[in-house]
């Protein structure tokens, strides 16, 4: 029984569309009069196809759900009727010698591969079903607009006509191609698609196709040649642009990276990773201003992903743009709020205004995050000797040390730390390790120099002062502790030779003008050190120590005017300085104004100068 029906459903699935074929072929000769043979068969062969394969699909699907084996042996021997079930036009000549004054020819080709055809058929997945369709809705639109500009012969468009047909027969490629690709039958597709191109080159989404074939075959270069040929038609397209960029980029061709890179950047900022690119591309090339161009622009578009984010915060650290890293860093650390090497970079950015306060509590929080970060507990270490905790900067130095114990920078930077915390032994070892690792410029002898000088180890101290100034010849801070060292050495001749060194480079170094000052009212050659008090207010008028002792000179050559000036001037500036009050007493006594002199001993003895507050009780006492 189940035989019978098959067979009786077989006949109807053959034999009905043979029958409707011949109908509709007879109905249309007589629906549209005056079309010749060979043009108008083109139209009504094509309008039955789609019109059969639209009655038989849903049959056919039962059969080959019922019996496929049985339907495959019944398809293969009925091939010529199979064809009819896909709209293929298949080597199907028009000729129509009234089109033009020239005979023309529209030839529209197309050779079919029946077994695949049948192969395919028996598959009839969704995406299949929905491509046959649209190609079939959409060449059905194409016949019956053909069939318009054929109806009125008198007035047809042959030009319109051709260019119909042509359509016609490319679209035909296109639908072979999309079959072939979606069974990624990857030359046959491009076959296909070329072969459609032959007829109509703009196709965009024919290139775009051959495209993602010669990704699929691993063709970067026919890849690339595509993408070209898409730019052509679509000079804007973005996509093209960026795929453009992309693959040089892989291929580390730089300078056709940044080429394409740069024009999608002209378009669009839809694409973060082609601007950062360029951000880095041009900071490894030293153009600056452009890096500084393109990493402000990608730090300020609203998709940027955390993986671009993270390494531009660097690069834009390193420009010296934190206003822009800033609010960048706080954006990810919404996504990532345990995120350490965020306020590491956040710290950095405080520390570099010297927000010293700030750069500390970022510092802080990354450390509890990540306490074995040498880098970070050394920066935390260098923003609390900023803000003047140097017992808590040893602890932090020693910490970044006992992680990184050979860095030569941490043993420098923990020695100073010691220094200001007056534990001045232990600085010098610091120091020394660290020119034991390489740490060799000027200011770490000079520090070892001051250090030594706290220790009151005076040839100490001015052998490592020399040290510095054998690395750097115009270390003036050096040359003059030279000077001032040998001082307290009580060589005063050597110490002006120093003195001298250091005006003679630098002739306004007040401070050298008045210890040369103060050399020469030692040795009682006032009115030379009168002539050096004077250079050195010269440079400083707020020099009050210069004035004071210049008032010494001139009391002691007994001009008492002019001491008496020079004392005032010093007072003004310094009101709490009890020495120039205690001096200008004096000089107002030896001039016999005693009640001026009392005046100003009050003042100094106020002020606690030991001299004043003796004369004042011995005073009393009597």
């Amino acid at each position: 029984m189940k035989k019978h029906r098959f067979l009786l459903l077989f006949v109807f699935l053959i034999i009905i569309p043979i029958n409707a074929l011949e109908y509709t072929r007879n109905v249309s000769y007589e629906l549209i009069p005056g079309i010749e043979p060979p043009l108008y068969r083109l139209y009504a062969y094509e309008q039955t196809v789609y019109q059969i394969t639209q009655q038989l699909e849903n049959q056919v699907q039962e059969l080959l759900d019922k019996q496929p084996r049985r339907v495959r042996r019944q398809i293969v021997l009925a091939e010529d009727e199979l064809i009819l079930l896909l709209p293929n036009l298949i080597d199907i000549v028009i000729e129509y010698e009234n089109l033009t004054a020239t005979h023309q020819i529209f030839n529209i080709k197309g050779k079919v591969d029946r077994d695949l055809l049948i192969e395919r058929l028996l598959d009839l997945s969704d995406k299949k079903r929905q491509i046959l369709t649209d190609y079939r809705r959409n060449l059905y639109i194409d016949l019956v607009e053909i069939s318009e500009l054929i109806s009125n012969l008198a007035e047809i468009d042959t030009n319109n006509l051709r260019t119909k047909l042509l359509t016609l027969n490319a679209e035909y490629w296109f639908f072979l191609g999309e079959l072939s690709y979606y069974y990624q039958e990857w030359q046959q597709a491009l076959l296909s698609y070329n072969s459609g191109l032959s007829f109509f080159e703009e196709n965009v989404d024919a290139y775009r196709r051959i495209y993602s074939i010669y990704l699929n075959l691993n063709n970067q270069q026919r890849a690339i040649a595509t993408l070209e040929k898409l730019l052509e038609l679509s000079p804007d397209d973005i996509e093209t642009l960026y795929r453009l960029g992309k693959h040089w980029e892989v291929l580390r061709d730089k300078e056709k990276a940044v080429f394409y890179y740069e024009r999608l950047a002209d378009e669009t900022d839809d694409y973060p990773e082609a601007v950062y690119y360029l951000a880095i591309h041009y900071h490894e090339t030293e153009d600056y201003p452009k890096a500084s161009e393109y990493s402000i622009r990608t730090a300020n578009l609203p998709n940027l992903t955390i993986d671009i984010a993270k390494p531009l915060i660097s690069i834009l650290l390193e420009l010296n743009h934190p206003n822009e890293t800033k609010p960048l860093l706080q954006m990810l650390l919404e996504k990532e709020p345990r995120n350490a090497y965020l306020y590491k970079s956040l710290g950095d950015i405080s520390y570099q205004k010297e927000d010293f306060v700030h750069a500390l509590i970022f510092y802080q929080q990354a450390v509890k995050i990540r306490p074995n970060d040498h880098y970070t507990q050394f920066n935390l270490a260098n923003s609390l000797f900023k803000t003047g905790s140097y017992t808590d900067a040893v602890g932090h130095y020693q910490k970044a040390l006992a992680l990184n114990k050979d860095n030569s920078v941490y043993h420098y930077n923990l020695a100073n730390a010691l220094f200001n915390a007056e534990r001045y032994n232990e600085a010098i070892d610091h120091y020394q390790k660290a020119i034991n690792l390489g740490f060799n410029n000027p200011e770490i002898y000079f520090n070892l120099g001051n250090t030594n000088y706290q220790l009151k180890n005076y040839q100490e101290s001015i052998d490592f002062y020399q040290q510095a100034v054998e690395l750097k010849s115009d270390y003036l801070a050096a040359l003059f502790n030279i000077a001032h060292t040998y001082e307290l050495l009580k060589e005063e001749d050597t110490a002006l030779g120093y003195y001298m060194q250091v005006i003679k480079l630098d002739p306004i170094y007040y401070q050298a003008y008045y210890n040369i000052a103060n050399y020469h009212k030692n040795l009682g050659e006032l009115e030379k050190a009168i002539e050096f008090y004077q250079k050195s207010i010269a440079i400083n008028p707020e020099d009050d120590y210069s004035y004071s002792n210049m008032g010494d000179c001139y009391r002691m050559l007994g001009l008492y005017e002019e001491a008496e000036a020079a004392y005032i001037q010093a007072i003004e500036l310094d009101p709490e300085n009890p020495v120039p009050y205690n001096n200008l007493s004096l000089t107002y006594y030896l001039q016999e104004e005693y009640l001026k002199s009392l005046q100003y001993l009050r003042k100094a003895a106020k002020l606690g100068h030991y001299n004043a507050r003796n004369i004042m009780q011995n005073m009393v006492l009597d």
